[in-house]
């Protein structure tokens, strides 16, 4: 993983969960958002991401498809069971996308990564491109002083 980031809700996002769908029918399934839940923001990177793309399921032998991910996931309850749901996705490889889309029912777009990471003691910058528009654009990420593997 490359960055994590936990945010608040934000102001409304409550107010149109309620109103159920995208087209204001209700809702199905007993799903509600977790208003004191957070929204999980991901820009991550799989060297090694064996998939399976032939389309049909166990079929296929496993092909590494090396990717980022940028990915939002909101947080829902269903009675009183917690869960995180994926809501949008960014890759960078076509096949992922697909994958992502069709096989774990996630709504990915393609996207274009640039990852700058300069070294451990430098800061790194990331931005991500759709359709040459500037959706992310970090720079000056540096890791968390004293902090172990896995926690900058």
């Amino acid at each position: 993983s490359l960055l994590c980031l936990r945010f608040a809700l934000p102001p409304g996002l409550e107010d149109l969960a309620a109103k159920g769908g995208l087209l204001g029918e209700p809702r199905r399934g007993g799903f509600v958002l977790d208003e004191g839940g957070h929204v999980l923001v991901t820009i991550a990177y799989f060297p090694e991401a064996p998939m399976g793309w032939s389309g049909t399921a166990g079929s296929s032998d496993r092909v590494n498809l090396p990717h980022h991910l940028f990915s939002v996931q909101l947080p829902i309850l269903q009675k009183s069971r917690a869960f995180a749901h994926m809501a949008y996705a960014l890759a960078d490889d076509d096949t992922t996308v697909n994958l992502y889309r069709m096989g774990d029912n996630i709504p990915a777009k393609l996207a274009n990564f640039s990852v700058a990471a300069l070294g451990p003691a430098s800061s790194s910058s990331i931005r991500i491109d759709r359709r040459d528009m500037r959706l992310i654009d970090i720079e000056g990420i540096a890791p968390i002083s004293g902090a172990t593997a896995g926690e900058n």
